[in-house]
């Protein structure tokens, strides 16, 4: 048998992936896939699963340090290593503050008083654990641009060498990588070289030498859903979230304490939901399973950040 063709990879359980399929009468339908099945829809499924994997384990041991090593690899830009440990820097928290803020726009945009309250509660926590965290002072527009502003929230100007530095562009505000890679090149695939090799077999890719022979330290965000075998990371689609869910899951950013009032209001929301159709309801029930756990996330652990990760 197959090793990988199974449920458990290294011991890991396969969350698998949901994917539509086409019927004979025109219409669509969903179902689960695991194992090579799923390595076919997205080469980076094992690194997937390996995430969702470590975050069942420290939602059990409230113990992050493991799943803080893992996206150290995936997105080096985000984390700092303090007493031989990786935790989150200021880079990471820079982009849960615009979130914030920008979530606090909108909520003073819809008239939502109790939103506007939840959410300016949870821009001071972030700006508390901006502070204290290690790293570079990055530019954050609305509240370091401006000397003001950076004495209003009680933060620090941006360091003058932030500007020349690596940590000053796109790729790492948006996925916390500084360089472009292909999937082969992801850290979780230089440690497991036959896996890798197996992926490649599945998508008919042939690898180049070097990545079969390097062990590279190019690391790779997983966060976007492969459409083309050979696409650069950064060009992965989205996972199959509705318009409006996705409105709702942003507004889980940087959420340090998920109250039970703001579930409420994010469930009302959901529930609140036109559908256009069954099928377009079962596409909505299909993408909120998958998102659960990443929901859990932000309700057992304050400091996570929500990025456009596939987890399907």
């Amino acid at each position: 048998m197959n090793i990988f063709a199974t449920q458990q990879i290294n011991g890991n359980q396969d969350f698998g992936i949901t994917t539509s399929v086409k019927n004979n009468n025109g219409t669509t339908s969903f179902k689960k896939v695991f194992g090579d099945e799923a390595r076919k829809i997205n080469p980076l499924h094992d690194v997937n699963n390996s995430r969702n994997n470590l975050i069942n384990e420290a939602i059990e041991t409230n113990d992050w340090s493991n799943y803080y090593a893992f996206e150290a690899k995936q997105h080096p830009a985000w984390y700092e290593q303090v007493d031989g440990q990786y935790v989150p820097n200021k880079m990471y928290y820079s982009s849960l503050i615009e979130a914030n803020m920008n979530a606090v726009h909108n909520a003073k945009v819809d008239g939502d008083n109790e939103l506007v309250a939840i959410w300016e509660n949870n821009l001071h926590q972030m700006i508390d654990k901006f502070n204290n965290a290690p790293g570079i002072v990055p530019y954050v527009v609305g509240l370091n641009d401006r000397k003001d502003l950076a004495e209003q929230y009680g933060v620090a100007m941006a360091d003058k060498t932030f500007f020349d530095s690596k940590y000053n562009s796109q790729l790492v505000a948006t996925q916390g990588k500084f360089d472009q890679n292909m999937w082969y090149d992801n850290a979780y695939f230089a440690e497991n070289k036959e896996l890798k090799e197996h992926v490649a077999s599945l998508i008919s890719e042939e690898l180049p030498k070097e990545s079969i022979t390097n062990s590279s330290t190019v690391v790779a965000s997983s966060e976007e859903n492969i459409t083309q075998a050979n696409s650069i990371e950064n060009e992965f689609s989205e996972s199959n979230v509705t318009q409006n869910q996705s409105e709702v899951l942003e507004n889980l950013v940087a959420k340090s304490n998920i109250e039970s009032d703001s579930i409420n209001l994010i469930e009302e929301i959901q529930e609140n939901q036109q559908k256009e159709n069954e099928q377009q309801e079962a596409v909505q029930q299909h993408d909120l399973k998958e998102l659960y756990l990443h929901n859990l996330k932000f309700a057992f652990h304050p400091n996570f950040k929500l990025v456009k990760e596939s987890y399907i």
